[in-house]
């Protein structure tokens, strides 16, 4: 999922010295379940790798444990060690997603990319995320996994904020490709 909540709670786990396991939004690997409550087991990774079926199973299983209210704790065995999958973080309401999108991002990849660039950028770079989540469950898209069902918007005023943000970079053209 999206991790703003998650990292910040993390954080503050580690410096107080709290446990970090409980942190909804977070996967973690671990050899005991005795502190693990109301969970659900999927199929070993071993079992997914070779059998189709037991894959679909496992993929329907995590795909129904994608709501932030009602989903359980998900286990995967793999070797001598779990998979621990703990249940999505709340959505970001409208005034936290106006802060995310406010923070002094580069609009631009890593300078250990300056030599070969990525090209894949100059599609996204003058666009906007308007809204996060998607309630549709299409089929071909993994939106609901790291997104959420439920949609959730920015304010127009942050928007428009950052399309004028957008339009002092030496590099605009004059339009934004996509607001979605």
């Amino acid at each position: 999922g999206m991790g703003e909540k998650s990292i910040l709670e993390i954080a503050n786990a580690l410096k107080n010295g709290d446990d970090i396991t409980k942190i909804k939004g977070i996967a973690y690997i671990t050899k005991e379940l005795d502190t693990i409550s109301d969970y659900e087991e999927i199929a070993s990774y071993e079992e997914v790798k070779e059998n189709k079926l037991s894959y679909a199973k496992a993929t329907l299983t995590q795909f129904q444990n994608q709501d932030p209210i009602g989903s359980k704790t998900l286990i995967q065995k793999h070797n001598d060690r779990y998979l621990v999958v703990n249940p999505p973080q709340m959505p970001l309401g409208e005034k936290e997603l106006d802060h995310v999108y406010s923070l002094s991002y580069t609009y631009t990849y890593h300078p250990m990319y300056e030599d070969k660039g990525i090209p894949a950028l100059n599609e996204v770079k003058f666009s906007i995320t308007h809204n996060r989540g998607c309630f549709g469950e299409c089929n071909f898209c993994a939106l609901t996994f790291h997104q959420g069902r439920k949609v959730t918007s920015r304010s127009v005023d942050s928007v428009v904020k950052e399309a004028e943000k957008m339009t002092s970079f030496k590099d605009f053209k004059g339009y934004i490709h996509d607001i979605g």
